[in-house]
């Protein structure tokens, strides 16, 4: 880099999100795409070093160009170690591992010297997230629940997640942000189950209802397949009022409400935030390292809660190994 920002990277996995999130908030910052890493072919890549193997980028390229590995979650860990052991700064897609070990090893493999190692939960650097934050700090001991939903209407066609393997599912797909905000908020310890899974072994429908508790804080997270796309989390107080906020986890530039609903009345408040894919590739290698140890805690906290609920999900019928 010739500045403390980001300014070149190569692209591992060119699937949709790629193609339609990465690259375009890339390009929006004025950061580059100089290389990536596919079997497609060099013509659908202009201006772009293709690398058919991850070998053969890390060898041939310079130590300045950060990697973003986007590719299905069950091959993180094996590209990740790679990438650190040679020296690059890493972006990982969520989640980022799929068991505790495996996030516990990448840490540590990143740690000296110290690299960059990011989970890219984009929803982290939108202005909604940041006023959550500010009610939880400022409410936590009025709060009785949280309540997540985070439900897509279907799944998108053609990847890895019509497979039927646990680690390919909506658990690890969708059930990842809302554990990731339970671990940013303190609560990535909360004791939680599966409570309930409608059409285990069908990609397309899968919907699954987790819920425990923190304390005497109640949580429900209920993500899947659904007839329609819901984006919440909501905050239930003990005296009676809501706080909600929507669409939570996303990334692309919207308007966001939050809305209050106390004594029987309704207040909305809007947000307009920018993309937060743009903002989280923009952000500093300096600040990235300098909050590390802390997201590379919460990134094992998600890891490790995934792969025991990927257990619980294996015991009742949605089966395949979790490695």
């Amino acid at each position: 880099m010739t500045s403390d920002r980001f300014t070149k990277f190569c692209i591992v996995g060119m699937g949709g999100h790629a193609r339609t999130k990465l690259m375009p908030a890339i390009a929006a910052n004025g950061q580059s795409v100089v290389a990536v890493v596919s079997s497609q072919p060099p013509q659908n890549f202009s201006d772009t070093t293709v690398f058919i193997r991850l070998e053969d980028a890390i060898e041939k390229l310079p130590r300045d160009i950060a990697f973003f590995i986007a590719t299905p979650p069950a091959l993180h860990f094996a590209q990740a170690e790679r990438v650190l052991q040679a020296g690059f700064d890493l972006f990982l897609e969520k989640p980022a591992f799929v068991t505790r070990e495996d996030a516990e090893r990448v840490v540590a493999c990143g740690s000296a010297p110290p690299r960059v190692v990011v989970e890219g939960f984009m929803h982290r650097y939108t202005q909604l997230y940041s006023e959550l934050l500010a009610v939880w700090a400022a409410s936590r001991e009025r709060v009785r629940a949280i309540e997540v939903k985070f439900l897509i209407d279907k799944m998108p066609p053609g990847t890895f997640r019509q497979e039927t393997n646990v680690v390919s599912s909506a658990l690890y797909d969708i059930g990842c942000y809302p554990l990731s905000l339970l671990a940013d908020i303190g609560l990535g310890q909360a004791d939680l189950s599966v409570s309930g899974l409608q059409f285990p072994g069908d990609p397309d429908r899968t919907r699954i209802r987790i819920t425990g508790s923190a304390g005497e804080i109640a949580i429900d997270l209920d993500i899947g397949v659904a007839g329609a796309y819901a984006n919440s989390v909501c905050l239930h107080m003990r005296d009676g009022e809501t706080i909600c906020f929507a669409p939570f986890f996303y990334g692309r530039k919207a308007e966001r409400t939050i809305t209050t609903l106390s004594d029987g009345k309704t207040a909305i408040r809007t947000l307009s935030d920018e993309n937060a894919f743009e903002v989280m590739l923009a952000r500093p290698r300096s600040a990235w390292l300098a909050d590390q140890a802390g997201r590379s805690r919460q990134m094992i906290e998600v890891a490790g809660r995934l792969e025991r609920l990927a257990q619980e999900l294996s015991a009742v019928g949605l089966g395949g190994r979790i490695k």
